[in-house]
């Protein structure tokens, strides 16, 4: 309770992302990268169940709700040439 209860909870980890405006195409090119990891966990999860001789959309149903987090952390630009062995 000292953090606010579940809905405190869930509202962090179900809010609204937050894109950065530099470079343009960023959300862009993060959403499809993380459209095509849903595609191979949906594969995976295919596999799996194959591999358990259950039928391949057996856990289809469990998967209705995704939930990602993709953290990028900003590095600024080297001054210089990498040094040996970095």
């Amino acid at each position: 309770e000292g953090f606010g209860g579940a809905d405190a909870l869930r509202s962090l980890a179900f809010g609204r992302n937050q894109w950065p405006s530099d470079p343009p195409q960023f959300k862009a090119v993060a959403l499809r990268y993380v459209a095509m990891l849903l595609q191979l966990g949906a594969k995976l999860m295919e596999a799996i169940a194959r591999g358990l001789d259950l039928p391949a959309d057996h856990f289809t149903p469990s998967m209705d709700r995704s939930f990602w987090i993709l953290r990028t952390i900003y590095y600024p630009q080297q001054a210089g040439p990498e040094a040996p062995g970095q």
